[in-house]
C-alpha cells in the first residue's frame, strides 16, 4: 500500500517538479492542502490521488484503494482497503510482467518462479530493468535486440 506521503514523492519525480509549489500548481490544490497532506492530517480526495497517481504512472485503481485505506477510521475498513491495494498492486504487476515478457524481455517458468518465493511486484521490477538495460545497450552499441 502507497502513503499519501509516498505518492506525492513519486508524482513529483515522475513529473520532474522540484518544488512543492509546483506541485500544488500541477496537482490545483493550495499550498496549505499540501501541507496538510504531507503532514497527514488530511489525504487527497479521490480525483487529486487519480491525478497524482497519474503524474506517477501508478495503477490509478491501486492508488485510490490505498488512499481510502489512509481515510478510514474504521480498522476494519482500513484492514479490507490495504488488502484491496495490495491485490490491486499484485494484479498491476502481474500484467506489466506479462507485457514486458511478450516483449522478450523476460521468459521465466511459473512453478519456478513460485517456489522462489519471489513476489510478482519485485520480478515485474527485475523485468523492466532488464529491458531498459537491453534498449540502452542496444542503443550504444547500434544493435538491434
Amino acid at each position: 500500500m502507497i502513503t499519501t506521503h509516498q505518492l506525492l514523492d513519486a508524482a513529483k519525480t515522475a513529473a520532474g517538479i522540484t518544488s512543492e509549489y509546483r506541485l500544488c500548481r500541477t496537482v490545483g490544490v493550495s499550498d496549505q492542502c499540501l501541507r496538510n497532506w504531507r503532514l497527514g492530517r488530511s489525504s487527497p480526495d479521490d480525483e487529486r490521488a487519480a491525478r497524482l497517481a497519474e503524474m506517477a504512472g501508478m495503477d490509478v485503481g491501486y492508488v485510490l484503494a490505498s488512499m481510502a485505506a489512509e481515510r478510514a477510521k474504521d480498522e476494519g475498513l482500513k484492514a479490507a482497503w490495504a488488502g484491496l491495494a495490495k491485490r490491486l498492486e499484485g494484479v498491476a504487476a502481474v500484467l506489466l510482467l506479462a507485457i514486458v515478457a511478450s516483449l522478450g524481455a523476460v521468459s521465466f517458468d511459473r512453478g519456478a518462479l513460485a517456489s522462489t518465493g519471489i513476489d510478482a511486484p519485485s520480478v515485474a521490477k527485475m523485468a523492466i530493468s532488464r529491458l531498459i538495460h537491453r534498449r540502452k545497450y542496444a542503443a550504444t552499441t547500434n544493435h538491434a535486440r
